[in-house]
């Protein structure tokens, strides 16, 4: 089955075409310009069907990054996506941005990956995972990632010895979260975007902090609960890592550039094995069903509830 995946959720423009029978990247482009979304996603679907010779009619599924992420982004790619689905008849895979982004790392066992997005308002969209390497039933709130993504050129693991002797913080078992609670990550009811569960192989990334909009300072103190270094693809990290590296000093994980910006080939992972996994993706995976993704309401609806709130004070 062939899949396009879209990713527009920030600056970066991408998309991907994958052949999921041997899981093979057919071609990927992404673009860090100022151009507009609407300006690019639709030239660069059609340079990567000319290129890779593909008829738009064998696409089996199209993935989309439904959020969180740019409110106009996301209604430019989830609308998008939509539109291809309806047109062909095919599933339609809303997929975490946060997921994605820590996909590209999940090669790194035993270490903690923070996907940041920068949200505005000093505040940034982040997540907290833990990569773990041993085989194992997963609950709902663990996400399984293929051992052979596209990070696999950066397998890397500590030693224990090698981990900040002086962080003295209670295992990931202790820590009481939300995701302990078997709550989906998502919350949010026709997203379209859910949890992953099920037995998978030597990877996979174990949620231990769901979604939020949240300042960089709290974000830091629910990182300082867990121990190991950590990781943190996405946008966020360009305008917070010299905050980050000076507080968590030698935990401070860097990221090659190549995988701390958004690409549509994890998003396309991500689909697969949410595709997978589904029992019944003829409803599940409806065009109709997918919506973008909010952490946060955006801002004309905030002005519009505050001035209804000030005249019911009137």
């Amino acid at each position: 089955m062939l899949v396009l995946a879209l990713d527009t959720t920030t600056r970066v423009c991408s998309v991907a075409l994958l052949e999921s029978e041997e899981n093979t990247l057919l071609a990927e482009y992404t673009q860090n310009i100022k151009k507009t979304h609407s300006q690019r996603l639709l030239p660069l679907i059609d340079d990567i069907l000319e290129d890779t010779s593909t008829d738009i009619g064998a696409l089996g599924a199209i993935a989309v990054a439904a959020g969180p992420g740019s409110f106009t982004g996301l209604r430019i790619g989830v609308s998008t996506a939509r539109g291809l689905a309806q047109g062909l008849n095919i599933p339609a895979v809303g997929v975490s941005t946060l997921e994605a982004l820590a996909g590209n790392l999940a090669t790194l066992p035993g270490e903690l990956i923070c996907p940041i997005l920068d949200a505005r308002r000093d505040q940034v969209y982040a997540a907290l995972y833990r990569c773990c390497s041993k085989q194992e039933e997963l609950r709902n709130d663990i996400i399984n990632i293929d051992s052979d993504s596209e990070g696999a050129s950066l397998t890397h693991s500590l030693s224990e010895n090698e981990k900040d002797s002086k962080t003295e913080a209670p295992s990931d078992n202790e820590k009481r979260s939300n995701a302990d609670e078997g709550a989906p990550y998502n919350n949010v009811k026709g997203s379209g975007i859910e949890n992953t569960g099920g037995v998978v192989g030597e990877t996979y990334l174990k949620n231990l902090l769901e979604p939020v909009a949240i300042s960089i300072t709290e974000l830091l103190a629910e990182i300082q609960l867990y121990s190991g270094r950590v990781f943190f693809p996405g946008d966020g990290i360009f305008k917070y890592a010299p905050f980050l590296h000076e507080q968590l000093k030698s935990r401070y994980g860097e990221v090659p550039p190549a995988f701390a910006l958004n690409r549509a080939s994890a998003v396309a992972r991500c689909a697969l094995r949410r595709l997978n996994l589904a029992e019944a993706p003829a409803e599940e995976f409806s065009p109709y069903h997918l919506q973008p993704y909010y952490l946060r309401l955006p801002e004309a609806e905030q002005r519009k509830q505050q001035q209804c709130r000030e005249q019911e004070v009137q």
